[in-house]
């Protein structure tokens, strides 16, 4: 125990009488032994045995969630994947890959769960030289455990942005190592021998100081018991019984190796109702024992609970009557604290997968509304096209909905959040274009729009592999600024980006003359210019509400953080576009090429100024995605070129038609 905590001993009083109370009165639901014979997991779980676990309160990354939360957003941090797929071509869901962790840890084990995908990582630690994007199960890695952390420990040292990729890559590998490692044993505790020798010298001293108390046998009872334990301790430095120091400090050690690997089931709620506390896993129960406040009731109900599980593996009705106890146990005392009220509404948003489902309902409605531009004349199809947006532009909002009032929060707050409002407020604006305009233009550039941004949201997910509704940064905290500054500037980048996405239909169409009708062209010119219009109105008011929330976190109005900065440039570039349209100096594709531009703009505000990693915004700091912009920003050149080629090749064309029509003048005149 002298590394689990520096311990202190506390006042003792009335804890010996709490500590036999505890025991006795945890009746059956102490750990037991396999009376059964263990049933294989595959014929073990059961749908009530998922559902419970399902909705058992854990805490991680600053929120209680749903275990099923948990046990996602860990998959993903592990495998890149949101289920599990096996060797036999089943899958499992997070929630079943995580029982069978915990509680077939042997199973588990043979999981091929961690990811690799650069193949020189794979050959420095001396992993099986695979292709790209390969994976590994617990026994490939413990082969290799040694290698690995020596090169981790050596990287380590490496200042962060000195590292290479290979070097950041490995120490992300041992990261999802380490935390696999714990999650496999996270459950040793209940099967730990702490059992004390009824004949040996430490069970007489017991007896003898503590006559009252059951000697303990299990973890729990251990941890009710530990301030008891150092007592003995000291008594025994102090007369000198060696005998039963060695017995009791062998059993401490036990102890202390098996807490310490019990860190990653934060599901004990704090014994104070602050709401900053966190909640506590089993080694945090033994350091708050040590530390002499001891186990509440409820506290060690519940660790008795979980400790007696793997004893019922041979007995799934026995095994889901005592998780059930669990699950309600904690989820009262989450209740107690209002944070578990809207456990129904996340497990429901978790369920219906409502972005994905929109992401493959959008992709439909692209191919309709194609379809259509194929077949222009076809009523039904122009129909089809309108009405194929609806069930994925409602399943995107409604995401966005619950979201929202899971957190209580605007749904603008992290970057990912902003993947999904974004497309969400370009959609209904080109929506709205469309009813105005009807010219199945708009419509066209909305579900491409609600592919690219629902497939980058998904990318984006699974990349970063965290719980995409953690805790928000202390400076977003203030709801009323963030309501207003963050949104309004949002959907300026939403009207900016989807100007430019409009843009681009412009000048493919004129460089390869998709059409001979001017109105086409001069219509998709409005569109551009009057979103651009909004765009500039949002952005102006975004930026302006931005330094008021600015003066109310920080103290400054304006300060040229990279954040502001990018705000700034997006609503410069807006008053150049129109001014230089007012004044003559931009025509229609002129106007286009811009507005392309202020996509470029706007991307690097939204995304490119995290690269940075300065300034107070360093809650949308990132990495990783440098390569991916300067790709975006190559394409974006690219399409500016070609309009540039296009403007070039109409200037020709008119000039040549002009010295065609004089030369036919002076042909005429000659004649005459």
């Amino acid at each position: 125990m002298r590394r689990l905590i520096k311990y202190r001993i506390g006042p003792m009083v009335g804890i010996v009488c709490v500590a036999a109370f505890m025991i006795a009165s945890a009746g059956s639901a102490l750990a037991q032994t396999h009376n059964h014979p263990v049933v294989p997991p595959e014929r073990f779980w059961n749908e009530q045995s998922e559902e419970l676990f399902a909705r058992l309160p854990i805490q991680d990354q600053g929120r209680v969630k749903p275990l099923s939360t948990y046990a996602l957003f860990k998959l993903v941090s592990l495998s890149g994947r949101s289920t599990l797929r096996l060797e036999d071509g089943g899958r499992l869901s997070p929630t079943r890959w995580l029982m069978d962790t915990l509680f077939f840890p042997d199973v588990a084990s043979e999981y091929k769960v961690i990811r690799v995908e650069n193949p020189a990582v794979m050959q420095a630690v001396g992993l099986p030289d695979a292709r790209e994007r390969t994976y590994f199960n617990l026994h490939d890695m413990h082969k290799v455990q040694a290698r690995l952390y020596e090169l981790a420990r050596s990287y380590s040292e490496i200042d962060e942005k000195q590292r290479t990729l290979q070097q950041q890559q490995v120490l992300n590998l041992y990261g999802k190592f380490a935390e696999l490692d714990r999650l496999i044993h996270t459950m040793q505790f209940s099967i730990a021998s702490l059992e004390i020798n009824p004949d040996g010298a430490l069970a007489e001293q017991f007896k003898k100081t503590y006559p009252e108390v059951p000697m303990p046998a299990t973890f729990s009872e251990w941890t009710a018991l530990l301030p008891q334990m150092f007592v003995l301790e000291r008594r025994q430095s102090a007369e000198g019984d060696q005998a039963a120091a060695q017995e009791l400090n062998a059993l401490l050690g036990t102890y202390e190796s098996v807490a310490n690997m019990a860190t990653s089931l934060a599901i004990f709620a704090p014994q104070t109702s602050a709401e900053a506390d966190p909640w506590r896993s089993i080694r945090d129960l033994a350091t708050d024992s040590v530390g002499g406040e001891g186990l509440t009731h409820t506290d060690f109900i519940a660790l008795s609970r979980l400790e007696s599980l793997p004893g019922y593996l041979g007995s799934p009705g026995q095994f889901t009557t005592v998780l059930e106890g669990l699950v309600d146990g904690v989820t009262e005392a989450a209740l107690v604290r209002d944070e578990a009220s809207r456990f129904g509404l996340e497990l429901f948003f978790y369920k219906l997968k409502p972005f994905r489902w929109s992401l493959a309902l959008y992709l439909v409605s692209f191919l309709v509304v194609a379809a259509g531009w194929l077949m222009p004349g076809s009523e039904r199809l122009n129909r089809a096209a309108i009405f194929s947006m609806i069930p994925p532009t409602l399943l995107l909002i409604l995401g966005i909905t619950i979201r929202s009032i899971l957190r209580g929060r605007p749904p603008v707050t992290t970057l990912y959040e902003t993947t999904l409002f974004i497309p969400a407020i370009a959609i209904v604006v080109a929506l709205i274009v469309e009813w105005v305009t009807r010219k199945r233009i708009a419509i066209a550039m909305a579900s491409m729009l609600g592919v690219a941004g629902l497939f980058l949201a998904n990318i984006y997910e699974l990349k970063d592999g965290q719980d995409t509704m953690g805790r928000m940064v202390a400076v977003l905290n203030s709801n009323f600024w963030l309501s207003t500054h963050v949104t309004i500037v949002t959907i300026g980048y939403s009207a900016g980006l989807l100007a430019a996405a409009l843009a681009h239909i412009y000048i493919f169409a004129r460089l390869f003359k998709l059409s001979g009708d001017k109105m086409f062209f001069r219509s998709i010119a409005r569109m551009v210019y009057g979103v651009v219009c909004f765009a500039m109105i949002t952005s102006f008011l975004g930026t302006v509400l931005g330094g008021i929330w600015a003066n109310y976190s920080w103290g400054r109005f304006w300060g040229w953080d990279p954040k502001e900065n990018g705000a700034l440039l997006i609503v410069l570039w807006n008053l150049i576009i129109l001014h230089a349209r007012k004044g003559g100096y931009l025509r229609d594709l002129g106007v286009c090429v811009a507005a392309v531009f202020g996509g470029m703009v706007v991307t690097f505000s939204w995304w490119g100024v995290n690269l940075l990693g300065v300034g107070l915004h360093s809650y949308g700091f990132i990495s990783g995605i440098a390569n991916t912009l300067m790709i975006v920003y190559s394409i974006e050149t690219v399409v500016m070129g070609i309009g540039l080629m296009a403007a070039r090749v109409e200037i020709g064309e008119v000039v040549r038609a002009r010295t065609g029509a004089k030369s036919g003048k002076r042909r005429s005149r000659s004649q005459a």
